[in-house]
């Protein structure tokens, strides 16, 4: 949660943030991620690839 504080400093300094709200943020990143990589394994195993390429994680991205 500091990494996300930092990147909302990071923007705007003067910008003030709750817990609250950092939370609800965190949450959000962990369930995108989620989604994302498990995205991203099923392209990849519908290529029928042992390995994980960039075309992979651009299917998902393009499908949102």
């Amino acid at each position: 949660m500091n990494r996300i504080r930092t990147m909302i400093k990071g923007e705007d300094p003067d910008m003030r943030v709750s817990q609250e709200a950092l939370l609800a943020i965190n949450n959000a990143v962990e369930k995108f991620l989620e989604q994302f990589t498990q995205d991203a394994y099923a392209s990849c195993v519908q290529d029928r690839k042992k390995s994980l390429h960039y075309k992979h994680l651009g299917n998902f991205l393009i499908d949102m």
